[in-house]
């Protein structure tokens, strides 16, 4: 783990945040103010090792987590996001974004939309096998988690991405099944693949499709299964 290294003689840290911004990936040792990314106006010297909300996450995720908590399998994730919040140790930088994803670069980031939820399909080859059923996207913010939860217990080097169809690999397996538990106890539809359609939903715990050609779709695709 990185530490902040400040050296009175040059008014520069000699070394970067335990956590940051992969922009300021070869930069931020030698600027006076990369602590704040540059910016000490518009930031108050976050350390890089707290859990960061950004847009409008704050409300979302209180209702995301308000969610999961009603499931035993989801209360992992709400143990853990409390933990990260009154943690000096471990980074997690949440943040609302038109995609879905958790990277492990510089700055443990999850990006995440509260509006877009997954549509469940069989064939993770064909984006138009849909089943009809959509999973919350408090679901989708669990599954991105469940990665960040891993990398902190083996670290990067101990994370298996090894093959494993119809999953993208063997962490997408653990982590699905992982989701499904939840997804279970909640009463949303399970995957057995690490594919879906995004789907724009009313807010994190919503699983009806705000557009109606949408909702067509996907009724159409129910009624398919059922026969």
């Amino acid at each position: 783990m990185q530490a902040r290294f400040y050296l009175p003689m040059w008014g520069r840290f000699a070394s970067p945040d335990p956590a940051r911004d992969q922009h300021f990936e070869q930069t931020q040792s030698w600027n006076i103010y990369s602590y704040v990314q540059n910016n000490p106006v518009s930031f108050l010297d976050p350390d890089g090792q707290k859990l960061v909300l950004s847009g409008n996450a704050t409300a979302e995720l209180d209702r995301a987590m308000a969610y999961l908590a009603k499931s035993q399998a989801g209360r992992e994730i709400v143990n853990y996001i409390n933990m990260i919040k009154n943690s000096d140790t471990i980074n997690l930088d949440l943040k609302v974004d038109t995609r879905v994803y958790y990277t492990n670069s510089a700055g443990d980031e999850i990006q995440w939309n509260p509006q877009i939820g997954t549509a469940v399909i069989d064939n993770p080859n064909d984006r138009t096998s849909e089943t009809g059923e959509v999973q919350s996207p408090a679901l989708a913010l669990a599954h991105e988690i469940i990665h960040k939860m891993e990398k902190d217990r083996v670290g990067e080097k101990g994370i298996d991405r090894s093959a494993a169809p119809p999953y993208d690999n063997k962490e997408e397996r653990r982590a699905v099944e992982k989701e499904n538990k939840i997804a279970k106890q909640l009463g949303e539809p399970s995957r057995k693949n690490s594919t879906g359609n995004d789907v724009k939903v009313k807010d994190s715990t919503s699983r009806n499709p705000v557009e109606p050609t949408v909702q067509k779709r996907l009724e159409e695709a129910r009624r398919k299964g059922q026969r």
